[in-house]
């Protein structure tokens, strides 16, 4: 079944998908001269879909290939979000040049703002496939994302206010790490190896300090607190 895509719907999917929204219309020139803009195309022995990526190399899928938000999300990755397109022929050979500019301008430049759009005017179209990036514990994130990057966009747009609205970005940015820390397994293993870090460092401290002064600074800790325990239970005593 053929699945062409507009340009503009290109556009709004890189966008609504974390790609640089200064990117956006350089990326969708790119699919509709690779593939006319067709999502799942399968003529190509090796690439796939409306990005004909390469399946055959082994870095994804001909599902994900077909898939126009997988699709986009593995270019916004292999591109360097839209910085690096040497991976691509349209791009090599120039061809891409006669559709820059088609994307219009009705693309919204906001993550938020390119997600309605394309829930509008793509609908099935945009079902991702499940994946790494689709968190059970956390499935709401990347509209958490996208709404931080949408603060920041904002801030830069706004210099008289800029300031305050950036300082709620950096919030959001922190409650949105915070969750990715304890809600998805990669955050768990990135916190277990900071704490077993810590933990190492401060026994090594402990042993060079040891070694250096002849003092157990762990023990030297204990009776000093102890000391002062007992200090303050004979203050209150005699009071």
């Amino acid at each position: 079944m053929m699945a062409k895509i507009p340009q503009s719907g290109w556009a709004a999917l890189w966008i609504a998908n974390g790609g640089s929204p200064a990117k956006a219309d350089l990326a969708s020139a790119v699919v509709m001269a690779e593939s006319g803009g067709d999502s799942t195309v399968d003529t190509n022995p090796c690439c796939k879909g409306g990005y004909q990526i390469n399946v055959e190399v082994g870095n994804t899928s001909r599902a994900c290939a077909m898939n126009a938000v997988c699709a986009t999300r593995w270019a916004i990755k292999e591109s360097k979000n839209g910085r690096d397109w040497s991976a691509w022929e349209a791009y090599t050979n120039g061809s891409y040049r006669q559709f820059l500019g088609g994307s219009g301008k009705k693309v919204p430049r906001t993550k938020r703002g390119a997600q309605k759009m394309v829930d509008l005017e793509l609908g099935p179209l945009n079902v991702p496939l499940p994946g790494p990036d689709i968190n059970p514990l956390f499935p709401s994130l990347p509209y958490l994302k996208g709404g931080v990057e949408d603060l920041g966009g904002l801030a830069e747009g706004l210099p008289v206010v800029g300031g305050p609205v950036k300082a709620l970005t950096d919030i959001s940015a922190f409650f949105v790490g915070l969750g990715e820390l304890v809600l998805t397994p990669e955050g768990w293993l990135r916190l277990a190896k900071l704490i077993g870090g810590a933990i190492l460092a401060l026994w090594g401290l402990r042993i060079v300090i040891r070694e250096s002064t002849g003092t157990d600074p762990v023990n030297a800790a204990t009776k000093t607190a102890t000391k002062g325990a007992e200090l303050a239970a004979l203050a209150a005593t005699v009071k």
